[in-house]
């Protein structure tokens, strides 16, 4: 294994102002953790707590806004559950708005937080609790990519909702309207399945009403069971923890708390494309990303999934996922398609460092593909004669995780380094440098929040390709951590 145990360079910690300190402090439940989220252009992270949320400018350290969902029409017991920031407008990459999903006790409530105007300016009261959300879209239009499925097209910004007794729910955010509802007086849900038509005569009557459309998918639960692979459970026993929409396949994964997902592509029918067997005490999955080779002829790529229950060790594993067709221009559809076969490739332990004893217990923090720019050309270049920007280099994935409470680790896989080492099902204790995954530490527990500034990175490889087999490349970058 590749352990690094300390970062070339670290700067002084910096704490946040206190005002958003004594924000976040006034939720008193010590159980209540905090959870952050940073943005993907590392400028702004959304810290919340309990019912409290805070957006801080991560490079002045100013808090830029502040929100709290406590009201008197409210159950006492509400709690953030997930963050995701987002923009309304597909031309910029600085974040404008925070999706918040909300346990109210009962029930559950989605908002979505305007940064400029400090203020909630959509609120969507939901039958069960939000255990996690995934942004399919952020406005609609021309933004929206055409082959989705049809009723999605009408939507302007849509949202993967997952909730209790194992519920999956996309949603318009209506972001074209300027009618707006608040945490204190939420809209409701107009429900339409996937073969309603006349959608655009529907979300009309749905805004006239002062609703949201919202479609179910992936349809698991039937009243009080939830059935899965011929095993049934009581649906109040089940959460969708983990949510993912991956661009390049059209496609949402879905994660459950009894350690089973699946793959849905968003266009017609809009059914499953895998569900995986159940298979007794796994895990809940608390992560999902997708990530992709550079040059693979074969129509592969790979989805990382997360197990842990906090308890134990948590484990992440990667999935080959083999397509029967690869579309060369985006525009006319996914990149990939037809799923034929799913197999499980890689597996990791998250541990700790065994030179210091190793770990009883870990804490998956977050899993995320890096998006690097591209040059075209190779058998990955799918610009075609369009304008679409040139594909990006999705060969390296990041997991962080805690262990102990004590110390956060940072694992860095590469793919291509990977396929270079002939693919092995996980790391040999072997000795040595290990050329596809590195591991340092980045922090005492306590992490929230870690990344990597993308347009940092700098490469370092073999010179020729007999060294590729001995010496493995290494990556230089910039991190930041938030804690």
């Amino acid at each position: 294994m590749s352990h690094l145990p300390l970062l070339e360079v670290t700067s002084d910690l910096v704490k946040f102002s206190p005002a958003v300190v004594s924000h976040l402090v006034q939720e008193d439940d010590t159980q209540v953790n905090i959870i952050g989220k940073v943005a993907k252009n590392g400028n702004i992270a959304a810290i919340a707590k309990g019912a409290n949320l805070d957006i801080i400018n991560l490079a002045s350290n100013e808090r830029l806004a502040a929100w709290s969902f406590c009201s008197s029409s409210q159950e006492p017991e509400t709690e953030i559950t997930c963050l995701v920031p987002f923009s309304s407008d597909p031309s910029s990459k600085n974040t404008s708005h925070i999706l918040v999903g909300l346990d109210t006790g009962l029930h559950g409530l989605l908002a979505v937080f305007d940064i400029t105007e400090s203020r909630v300016v959509r609120a969507i009261a939901l039958p069960q609790r939000v255990g996690s959300l995934a942004l399919v879209s952020g406005c609609g239009g021309p933004a929206t990519p055409p082959y989705l499925h049809p009723a999605l097209l009408y939507f302007h910004g849509i949202v993967a909702v997952g909730m209790m007794e194992g519920r999956t729910l996309l949603l318009d955010l209506n972001m074209d309207e300027t009618v707006e509802s608040s945490d204190s007086s939420p809209a409701g849900v107009f429900f339409i399945g996937a073969q309603s038509r006349d959608i655009a005569r529907l979300r009309r009557k749905a805004i006239e009403e002062g609703t949201h459309l919202g479609l179910e998918v992936a349809i698991h639960t039937q009243g009080e069971t939830f059935t899965w692979d011929k095993v049934t459970f009581p649906s109040e026993c089940v959460q969708v923890t983990c949510l993912h929409y991956c661009p390049q396949l059209a496609s949402l994964s879905v994660g459950y708390n009894c350690g089973v997902w699946l793959l849905l592509p968003l266009t017609p029918p809009m059914v499953p494309s895998y569900t995986s067997p159940y298979t007794q005490g796994l895990a809940p999955v608390v992560g999902l990303s997708w990530q992709e080779p550079l040059d693979d002829p074969r129509h592969y790529t790979y989805y990382w999934v997360m197990r842990g229950a906090g308890d134990n060790l948590a484990t992440a594993s990667m999935y080959s996922l083999t397509f029967k067709s690869r579309q060369w221009d985006v525009v006319d559809g996914p990149c990939y398609d037809n799923l034929e076969s799913v197999t499980l490739r890689f597996e990791h332990e998250l541990g700790g460092d065994p030179a210091q004893g190793g770990a009883d217990v870990s804490r998956v923090v977050s899993v995320d593909t890096l998006e690097l720019a591209l040059g075209t050309g190779g058998s990955q270049d799918r610009s075609g004669g369009s304008d679409i920007e040139a594909v990006r280099d999705m060969g390296l994935v990041v997991m962080v995780w805690e262990c102990d409470k004590a110390v956060t680790y940072m694992g860095v896989f590469d793919i291509n380094c990977w396929y270079q080492a002939q693919m092995p099902g996980s790391v040999t204790d072997g000795g040595g440098l290990c050329s596809y995954l590195s591991l340092c530490e980045v922090g005492d527990g306590g992490v929230v929040d870690v990344k990597i500034d993308t347009d940092s990175i700098a490469k370092f490889g073999p010179t020729s390709l007999v060294e590729q087999h001995f010496y493995p490349s290494s990556l230089k970058f910039n991190l930041m951590v938030v804690s």
